[in-house]
């Protein structure tokens, strides 16, 4: 193949960050045993891009997977310390909600 996939990594936060390594360690030793290669860039996606850049998906990060060829994505979260209450679905009655 002439040329790589490109791969858009969402590494996210807590835990994600080493499944991705090793997701990409796989890929790459799946690729050399097929002939396939790829090229992986990194974008910021829940908690770490909250604690990046005050969103959880970036308008960077949805550019990025938009022009990829593949999207792979680890964990997600909050960012640190902080708890996010659901938004209630305005056409339902959310008064029996725990948080409305």
């Amino acid at each position: 193949m002439d040329s790589a996939f490109q791969i858009t990594l969402l590494p996210g936060d807590g835990i994600g960050p080493e499944i991705m390594s090793v997701a990409v360690d796989v890929l790459r030793t799946v690729g050399l045993q097929l002939g396939i290669s790829f090229e992986f860039q990194t974008a910021l996606v829940g908690g770490a891009a909250i604690d990046g850049t005050g969103h959880p998906i970036p308008s960077v990060t949805l550019n990025r997977c938009r022009e990829s060829d593949g999207v792979l994505l680890a964990a997600i979260g909050v960012p640190n310390g902080i708890i996010y209450q659901p938004i209630c679905d305005q056409n339902k009655d959310c008064s029996g909600c725990d948080w409305g």
